[in-house]
């Protein structure tokens, strides 16, 4: 065995392709990852999904080539070894060879580690899943070309071999098919089954499932070369019924008893303590039904991860009960939607051309005749927080009411368009309201409400009385969070900042917070992408395009209350004076930070200005630089509930503001810390860390935007660079050393 495997390994390395194969598949994983993956740009990611992702791809190809190098079957049908050796050495010899740029590709995770935080069993899981893929991968290319004289004349079936079974899910997409074969299809296909170890889940299904495939590939191998020899001994063939009987066995047991394992430091895909106190509080039956279209499961792996983490969840209580429904039967789409549960629009690609059409991925709870509804879910990087929320309201008969109030003359409905949908996506009923001077017949004051939390929006407009009034709420017990500043920028003209009445900064001195009146700024801060479309002169058009790193918009690092980070526009921040809080009997603390690198801006300056190309970059000589609260909250004592957050950004909730800041999806880091807020004012802190539990920070956040195109150079250099200096090392010594031995 052992000098069958070396003579193979030899063969490979003898080969000059093997070497190309080796440093293409390397620079294939680097330009897929970085450069085609957008790495380096506002939307990159140190999830390391994309880069596991790219491996089956090259393998489609590598796997194949390298195959094809070994020596040709009918050269080794007279060695004198048993039946399972010399296929065993084929396989392990390709294994080997493909180890090679498999160890190396781990500069792509490190070099990103510089970036931001890169998930460790994300990365250890990934790779577990890939072994396991390149194994039957290999034991596949092994198994075609046995029925082969020439490796050449092998390869492109080889390939195409290997890319039905890598893309076989994929199909459904293009062609319609029966809901039995794309499930068959779904499960046969080897990068349908590596999705969830890219997300550090080892699942016992794909585990079996490619050790089975690999047998049986391997089996297969084994009998074409025996029947090549003139026949099998009949041990051979008890034997190999026995073995097939047993991976068969294998195959359709799994999907029925399994285990899944979720490594993830954070347990994201796991169920947490709150949860399983949660569901204990149900006592009668509880129904949760999942409506999925058959179609979505064909094209988006993570469905089965919902289903899953469904079923696991209500397992915690044997009086909830669980129904997977296929919505295109007996008109259940109809009973969807008139229960209001819209349905998606996906755009797939058939025979015939493009079509459109309708898919469903809801959740119902049902429980003593009321229903709570998750109208759509694609993962359950939320979920156990959608649940959490629904089951809490379902089983404790509890409404979640939230007023919200705005102060700064701009309209809920299309300044602050994203506010109301979102709160209510969260689970809150809203109840819009107003300071009492802007109350009317239609809009109640929210004074009317002391024991529904309030959300105020900007108070430049407030009058003395209003602030009074707010005073009044939160000292007599009522719950609220205010996002303000001391003044006020026009957004929609030339960013002219202007101070405001100052009544309400002076209304929250009351609680020991006190508002700067300046600008604080922040070398972590957005880059402004600035276009214009004609020339100095005025005359003709000239496209120009110029990116400003913008200081007055800070970006957040990550941190509890923001474990996305934010970004933020000219916020105030605030002093926290503990000895007057502590008077009132309220202890302070603060939830947002900026870095250490930011300054205070005077906006009574005759220098200042909100221009971003005329903007500091840096604190000047005489503005000291340090970390400032941004968002700070007021407990009483006694009381594990904040009675008041105050959130010195105005701007960070506005529509157009939100726009600013989200490239390819909406950048809703902002509206989250809202909600999350309101969940702290309501007593649901528990509930809003089951949410934040999945949000490991995946931004580049460890780089300065100025000092990112040149580590972006060094990163791609070291991942690239080192890779290829190793492969033409290797190469080297073993021309070397296979000329001594030649002599």
């Amino acid at each position: 065995m052992k000098a069958l495997f070396k003579r193979y390994v030899f063969s490979l390395l003898s080969n000059p392709l093997s070497y190309i194969v080796c440093a293409v598949s390397c620079l294939y994983f680097s330009f897929d990852f970085f450069a085609a993956g957008r790495f380096f740009s506002s939307a990159g990611t140190t999830d390391m999904r994309a880069f596991f992702a790219s491996i089956p791809k090259a393998c489609v190809l590598a796997v194949p080539a390298l195959a094809a190098v070994l020596p040709s079957w009918n050269k080794d049908l007279g060695l004198p070894y048993g039946e399972w050796t010399p296929v065993f050495a084929r396989i392990l010899s390709v294994l080997a060879v493909l180890s090679v740029p498999l160890v190396l590709s781990c500069a792509i995770p490190v070099a990103a580690s510089f970036f931001g935080d890169v998930e460790c069993a994300q990365v250890l899981c990934g790779y577990l899943g890939i072994c396991l893929y390149l194994i039957c991968a290999v034991s596949l290319c092994v198994f075609t070309l046995s029925f082969f004289k020439s490796g050449a004349a092998a390869f492109p079936v080889c390939a195409l071999f290997l890319a039905a079974a890598n893309y076989a899910h994929l199909l459904p997409l293009y062609v319609r098919l029966p809901s039995f074969a794309s499930s068959l299809l779904r499960s046969i296909s080897f990068a349908w089954r590596f999705d969830t170890f890219g997300k550090g889940i080892i699942d016992s299904r794909d585990v079996l499932f490619y050790a089975a495939v690999s047998g049986l590939l391997y089996l297969f191998s084994v009998c074409v070369q025996e029947s090549r020899r003139g026949g099998a001994s009949p041990f051979f063939k008890k034997e190999r019924n026995l073995i097939f009987a047993g991976l068969v066995l294998v195959l359709a047991v799994s999907p029925r008893v399994y285990f899944r394992t979720d490594t993830t430091a954070s347990k994201k895909f796991s169920i947490s303590a709150y949860s399983k106190s949660l569901v204990s509080r149900v006592t009668e039956p509880l129904s949760v039904d999942y409506y999925l279209s058959p179609r979505l499961t064909s094209l988006y792996p993570q469905v089965r991860d919902v289903t899953d983490y469904l079923a696991s969840y209500c397992s915690l209580n044997p009086k909830i009960s669980f129904l997977v429904h296929n919505p295109s039967k007996n008109g259940t789409a109809q009973k969807l939607e008139s229960a209001g549960i819209a349905g998606r629009t996906i755009q797939t690609a058939g025979e015939t051309g493009t079509s459109f059409e309708t898919v469903y991925s809801a959740v119902t709870l049902s429980y003593l005749g009321r229903t709570e509804i998750i109208p759509f879910v694609m993962g359950t990087d939320t979920l156990e927080y959608d649940l959490g929320g629904r089951i809490s309201a379902l089983a404790d008969e509890k409404v979640r009411i939230v007023q919200v109030a705005c102060g700064n003359g701009l309209s809920l409905d299309e300044d602050y368009s994203y506010i109301i949908p979102w709160l209510e996506s969260q689970g809150f009923s809203v109840l819009r309201t107003a300071f009492p001077s802007m109350s009317s017949a239609y809009v109640s004051s929210f004074v009317s409400y002391p024991n529904i939390p309030l959300v105020v929006i900007g108070a430049s407009e407030a009058t003395e009385s209003d602030c009074d009034a707010f005073r009044d709420f939160v000292l007599e017990g009522g719950r609220a969070f205010a996002a303000v500043q001391p003044y006020t920028v026009d957004i929609k003209n030339d960013w002219q900042i202007t101070q405001d009445n100052g009544y309400f900064s002076q209304m929250l001195g009351i609680f020991g917070i006190n508002l700067m009146d300046s600008v604080t700024s922040d070398v972590s801060n957005f880059r402004l992408t600035m276009t214009s479309d004609t020339r100095a002169g005025g005359t003709g058009t000239e496209s120009r395009t110029e990116y400003v790193n913008y200081s007055q918009w800070p970006v957040l690092l990550s941190q509890t209350c923001a474990p996305r980070g934010m970004t933020l526009f000219w916020p105030s921040a605030s002093v926290m004076d503990t000895e007057t809080g502590a008077m009132e009997g309220y202890s302070l603390s603060p939830l947002l930070v900026t870095s250490h690198a930011s300054w205070q801006e005077d906006i009574k300056s005759q220098t200042f200005t909100t221009n971003p190309f005329f903007a500091a970059k840096a604190a000047g000589k005489d503005q000291p630089k340090s970390s400032f609260t941004v968002a700070v909250q007021a407990v009483k004592r006694g009381d594990s509930v904040p009675s008041l957050i105050v959130f010195g950004d105005q701007y960070a909730l506005h529509s157009g503001m939100i726009a600013y800041s989200s490239s390819s999806v909406v950048d809703m880091r902002s509206l989250e810390f809202l909600s999350d807020s309101v969940l702290k004012l309501n007593a649901e802190e528990a509930l809003a860390a089951l949410k934040n539990k999945n949000s490991f920070n995946k931004t580049l956040y460890k780089i300065p935007a100025e000092n990112l195109a040149e580590t972006a150079k060094k990163a791609v250099a070291s991942s690239v660079l080192i890779p290829l200096a190793v492969i033409i090392a290797a190469a080297v010594i073993f021309i070397i050393k296979r000329r001594r031995f030649n002599k």
